[in-house]
């Protein structure tokens, strides 16, 4: 049962992640920004999320009140009214709806690691609960929101965006509420009363803290594309009708891996898969420079279990085994940091590069990203706590 609800969980989480990562770029377009602008409220969102995430995961680590569970009802409650306050004022000018898109960000990107950490603490306590897939909901849940919500802003209107996110945030508070998480006060689980300063905890896991540079840098080549993939989809002969059935269709794909991740560790461990993942960022970057059709662009998809799918999965079950009984929340807030610095860099440089250069070269600087995080990635893969 705990395995059903957290499905739903991670399948509202990222109903809301898609509306309002995938989507932004489609609904500050329709509010009048310029790509430059586009990623300096986005980049701002995410820079904003990188300050805090760290310090709410500080607290769930040291106190037993402060729970995933209560931070994450909290957040998306927030994410709601986002929504509701960017459909009402849809029309009232750009400033206001890139600063509701600002804080909607900085909502999202933060709620992450919890999510994650909602079923690793669940999971050391001896509830079975079956990450990947779970996770593989979540990948519907991005599949259904793309291809539902590509449709609608192409046919009706970017308004669309904020009221897809209030319905996929009342959704999951009616879910999470339901997930049980008294677990966590009665498991064996350590908390330390140490302040641990977070230069300090970096010092400690230092293979850990190189590894998070790779990652961020394969994540700004991830996010490169996802940022602005309406753009590139332009390029191609395309809409927002296409990017939903693109994104959609990656996000289909992913599923695979997630779901068949369990037996993928009994063949190697999940160090192994963490490492090649890289490798396969930097390949679909690539092939999304080289194509020069839509059905191509779909077809490039098919890359996307490699990367992205193992990473989603491979990552939480490796901090889990990486960190400290009373690091793990700090562990996984660190590395969906890592996503954040990565959309951070693409959405600050991205945009520019778009507006000044093109499409093509913003791609050649996402191949670029990717092969120096792989690379990073693949030698400081650590195995000591």
């Amino acid at each position: 049962m705990s395995t059903v609800i957290y499905c739903f969980i991670q399948f509202s989480y990222y109903l809301a992640f898609c509306s309002i990562i995938n989507f932004a770029s489609v609904y500050l377009t329709a509010c009048g920004l310029s790509n430059t602008l586009i990623g300096l409220t986005i980049a701002l969102g995410m820079g904003a999320s990188v300050l805090i995430t760290p310090v709410i995961s500080s607290m769930a680590d040291r106190n037993h009140s402060i729970t995933p569970k209560k931070i994450l009802i909290v957040m998306l409650s927030l994410l709601g009214i986002c929504g509701l306050l960017m459909a009402i004022l849809f029309h009232n000018g750009a400033a206001i709806n890139a600063v509701l898109l600002c804080l909607a960000v900085i909502l999202t990107q933060v709620s992450m690691p919890f999510v994650n950490a909602l079923a690793t603490e669940s999971i050391n306590a001896g509830v079975k609960i079956n990450f990947g897939l779970a996770r593989s909901a979540g990948s519907i849940g991005y599949s259904v929101m793309s291809f539902t919500l590509g449709s609608f802003a192409a046919s009706h209107s970017a308004r669309s965006v904020p009221i897809a996110t209030l319905i996929a945030c009342v959704f999951f508070c009616i879910v999470t509420f339901v997930y049980n998480d008294t677990v966590r006060s009665s498991s064996v689980v350590s908390k330390s009363d140490n302040k641990e300063s977070i230069i300090a905890f970096l010092r400690r896991y230092k293979g850990f803290t190189v590894l998070l540079i790779g990652a961020s840098m394969i994540y700004a080549c991830h996010m490169y594309i996802n940022t602005y993939v309406f753009q590139i989809i332009l390029t191609k002969g395309g809409d927002s009708r296409h990017m939903g059935i693109a994104t959609a269709l990656a996000a289909f794909l992913e599923m695979m891996a997630m779901v068949s991740f369990p037996y993928l560790l009994k063949i190697r461990p999940c160090k192994f898969w963490f490492k090649i993942s890289g490798f396969f960022f930097m390949l679909k970057s690539l092939m999304t420079l080289l194509v020069n059709s839509i059905p191509a662009f779909y077809a490039v998809q098919i890359i996307q279990p490699f990367g992205w799918g193992l990473l989603a999965v491979s990552s939480v079950y490796y901090i889990n085994e990486l960190m400290n009984e009373n690091d793990k929340i700090k562990g996984q807030g660190f590395f969906s940091m890592t996503f954040t610095i990565g959309s951070i860099i693409s959405s600050v440089t991205g945009g520019y590069l778009i507006d000044r250069f093109s499409v093509d070269f913003m791609l050649i600087v996402a191949v670029a990203a990717g092969i120096i995080g792989s690379l990073i990635m693949f030698f400081n893969t650590v195995t000591e706590r």
